[in-house]
C-alpha cells in the first residue's frame, strides 16, 4: 500500500512541476530561469539525500524492510548544510555533521556456578561523539536548470569514544577461567580465559583540513535542487591518547588484578578525496 501511495504522490508532484513549467514557458526565458535559480540574498538549507534514495530503492524490493523510513536526526551522523548567496553566482556555505552514538550489546552465556540451563548476561556499552564543521566559498556557472559549481572549504572536526564491558561470571578459585564473551564483532563468540577487557578509551582526535570541490546541481522546481559533488584536499589528523583496561586472575594467590595498556598519541597527514563515492544533497533556497 505504501508503495502505491508513494507512486501516486510522485505522479502528482511531477504533474504539478510540469504544469508549473508549462505556465512559465509563456514568459520570457530569462525571467523563468531567474525565478527557478537562486538569486543574490537567498539563503539555502540542505540535507544529505542518500537515505531517501535508499528508501525509494527498497520500496521496489519486497524482501527489504519497508518500515525503515528516512528521518532527520543527528543520531546517525546526518549532514546539514547552508548557503548564503552573495551574488547570483557566488555563495558562502557551511555544513555540520554531529554523530552521537550510544549503544548497548548484550549476550547471554551459561552460568558457571548455576544449574544446566541457567544463564548470566555479558554486556558492552559504546559511547562515541563525532563532530565535523566546514565553511567555504562556492562559485557557479550555467544558465539553465543544470548548474555547475566549484570552490573550496576549510574543515575542522573531533572524534572520541568509550567502551565498557561487564560480565556475568566472575573470577574465583573455583572458576579461574570463567565463561564470557571474548568477541563482539563481527559476530559474537564465547570462551574461557584468565584475562579479559574491562574498558577502552579512545582519546579525542582532532582533524584540520581543506578541500577543493566540484559538483552539479539540477533545479527540478523553483528554488529546489538535487546535487552531487566530489572533493579533494589535504587533512592533518592529531590522534589523542588511548588506553585499554584488563582484569586477570592469579590462580596461585587467588587475587583479581587490573592493568592498563596505553597507546601514545600520533599524527597523520593525507592528501586524498574526501568523498570518493560522491555526495548527494537536496537543497532548498528561499
Amino acid at each position: 500500500m505504501r508503495k502505491y501511495l508513494f507512486i501516486t504522490a510522485l505522479m502528482l508532484f511531477s504533474s504539478f512541476a510540469i504544469a508549473q513549467e508549462t505556465v512559465d514557458t509563456n514568459k520570457d526565458s530569462d525571467k523563468k530561469m531567474k525565478q527557478i535559480l537562486p538569486e543574490e540574498g537567498d539563503f539555502a538549507i540542505g540535507i544529505d539525500a542518500t537515505p531517501f534514495f535508499n528508501y525509494i530503492g527498497t520500496m521496489f524490493r519486497i524482501t527489504e524492510d519497508m518500515e525503515n523510513t528516512p528521518s532527520f536526526n543527528f543520531i546517525n551522523g546526518a549532514i546539514f548544510s547552508g548557503k548564503y548567496m552573495l551574488t547570483d553566482t557566488k555563495a558562502i556555505r557551511a555544513s555540520i555533521r554531529i554523530g552521537l552514538n550510544n549503544k548497548t550489546d548484550k549476550n547471554m552465556v551459561f552460568e558457571d556456578a548455576g544449574d544446566i540451563g541457567d544463564y548470566v548476561e555479558d554486556s558492552r556499552k559504546l559511547s562515541s561523539t563525532d563532530i565535523l564543521l566546514s565553511a567555504g566559498l562556492e562559485y557557479r556557472r550555467g544558465k539553465g536548470r543544470l548548474q555547475g559549481y566549484y570552490g573550496f572549504d576549510a574543515t575542522i572536526g573531533m572524534s572520541s569514544a568509550n567502551i565498557s564491558y561487564t560480565y556475568g561470571n566472575a573470577y574465583s578459585a573455583d572458576f579461574p577461567y570463567p565463561l564470557h564473551t571474548i568477541v563482539w564483532e563481527p559476530y559474537i563468540e564465547t570462551g574461557h580465559s584468565s584475562e579479559r577487557i574491562l574498558s577502552e578509551t579512545r582519546g579525542t582526535d582532532i582533524l584540520i583540513g581543506a578541500q577543493a570541490f566540484i559538483g552539479v546541481e539540477y533545479f527540478f522546481a523553483k528554488k529546489m535542487s538535487l546535487g552531487g559533488e566530489f572533493s579533494w584536499g589535504p587533512a592533518y589528523l592529531m590522534r589523542g591518547d588511548s588506553s585499554k583496561e584488563y582484569e586477570s586472575f592469579d590462580e596461585s594467590t587467588g587475587v583479581i588484578s587490573t592493568h592498563t595498556i596505553e597507546s601514545a598519541r600520533g599524527n597523520q597527514f593525507s592528501m586524498d578525496s574526501r568523498n570518493a563515492n560522491g555526495k548527494i544533497s537536496l537543497m532548498f533556497y528561499f
